[in-house]
């Protein structure tokens, strides 16, 4: 990738010529760091000639009064330990010859700046280099300096970490702005330099990759050495990475689990390669297990809950980063899959009367094979009514005499249900009463 100077408006006085307008662009042997600055005007220190001094892009008047327009260019670009010549290209000097010479600043280690403007050599040094090249001609009284930057290509230290990680997650970053690449003469060893989180590891590549453990606020640079010849490059990050590393609160997908219905409650992990460990300082529902490698917990319930059971899950991690052990305050719900409710009966004294529960199924799945029994556990049905034990229905005749003018009889009804082999009460009231 090539980067250019910034043009800047210079001019030089030649005898018998005009100088205006001079645009100089620069080589920037480019990748990371972008372009150079701008020249600078030059200025007349001798004197001589037939016109006034050339001071920031200003014009010289020749005796004759004609003009010269000259343009300097650097097309090119430069690797780490690869030979490399950047001519320069000039035009409108009309025969004069270029002097280029370094007045500030330091070229990479191993490049040189040529007197016919051509930057050459091998570079030892990654890396962006401002420089300040001053020009002059043979038979032009004025020189001129130029403010740019050589950027020589090695291996990548540009990344973009995640400022935040749960532990027990994975991180993978590879380099950015990959325009290097090695050759079999080349050895290049990455790592990483500071304080990591602990578990991150870096590959010849550039690739960080790990499980971060340990909590905690790590700071850290990536450093790369390249070996080739017997010459030695080094180049560090400029600015650090700051990564805070947390310890995750563990949900779980699912908390309310029904009677006889088969139940799963996972718990969400992070992504990673870590071994976790589980277990529970309180009593798991009957017919529930947490499973200690996974962190599930599964069965079939048995008994409807009138309270949720209070569960503290323990959950350890353990990775090459390290340990560390979180809590979950989890809530399981244990429920009825069905909601059975009698409304209040009212009779016409001596007229038929039929009364049935309404059910509703509370789960999302189908009750296939469910079944009830229905049994009046207190009160008395009036005479002439019945209780049906399948299906709960309470019908008859209704008596025309007995019971006061609007009294109405509590019933007290256990309904016991069984889905799936397993069978638990619920215990219901009702009223009937005349009309």
């Amino acid at each position: 990738m090539m980067q250019g100077l910034r043009m800047a408006r210079t001019g030089w006085e030649a005898r018998g010529w005009k100088l205006a307008s001079v645009m100089v662009l620069g080589a920037a042997l480019a990748a990371c760091g972008g372009g150079g600055g701008g020249g600078t005007g030059g200025t007349d220190t001798s004197g001589a000639g037939t016109g006034g001094s050339v001071t920031g892009g200003g014009t010289v008047s020749g005796g004759d009064g004609s003009t010269l327009n000259v343009n300097l260019a650097y097309n090119g670009s430069a690797s780490l330990f690869r030979q490399v010549v950047i001519p320069p290209t000039l035009t409108g000097l009309n025969g004069y010859t270029p002097a280029c010479s370094l007045t500030a600043g330091s070229l990479p280690p191993g490049m040189v700046l040529n007197a016919d403007c051509s930057i050459s050599g091998l570079p030892t040094q990654a890396g962006s280099f401002p420089i300040t090249v001053h020009l002059g001609a043979s038979g032009v009284s004025n020189t001129l300096d130029f403010k740019t930057s050589v950027t020589v290509l090695g291996p990548s230290v540009v990344y973009t970490f995640p400022s935040t990680v749960s532990a027990g997650a994975t991180v993978d970053v590879r380099p950015l702005n990959v325009f290097w690449q090695p050759t079999p003469s080349d050895t290049v060893t990455y790592s990483l330099v500071g304080n990591p989180p602990p578990g991150l590891t870096i590959d010849s590549t550039g690739r960080v990759q790990g499980t971060p453990i340990a909590a905690g606020d790590y700071q850290f640079k990536v450093a790369v050495q390249v070996l080739n010849g017997g010459r030695t490059a080094n180049q560090v990050q400029q600015f650090g990475n700051l990564v805070s590393v947390y310890v995750p609160t563990i949900m779980y997908d699912h908390t309310a689990a029904w009677v006889g219905l088969p139940f799963t409650g996972s718990p969400k992990l992070p992504a990673g390669g870590v071994n976790f460990q589980f277990s529970t300082t309180g009593t798991l529902p009957p017919g529930l297990a947490l499973d200690s490698q996974t962190g599930v917990i599964s069965g079939v319930a048995t008994t409807p809950q009138v309270y949720p059971s209070n569960l503290d899950i323990v959950m350890t991690a353990n990775g090459t980063g390290g340990t560390f052990t979180t809590h979950t305050q989890l809530q399981l719900f244990v429920e009825s899959p069905v909601y059975i409710n009698y409304s209040s009966g009212q009779a016409f004294r001596g007229q038929p009367f039929t009364m049935s529960p309404s059910v509703t199924n509370n789960s999302s799945d189908p009750l296939n094979g469910i079944a009830y029994n229905y049994v009046l556990a207190s009160g008395i049905l009036p005479a002439g009514l019945t209780l049906d034990a399948a299906t709960g229905t309470i019908s008859g005749t209704y008596p025309s005499t007995g019971y006061g003018s609007s009294s109405s009889v509590p019933l007290g009804i256990d309904v016991t249900t069984t889905i799936n082999g397993i069978s638990f009460v619920k215990s219901l009231t009702t009223y009937i009463g005349p009309y």
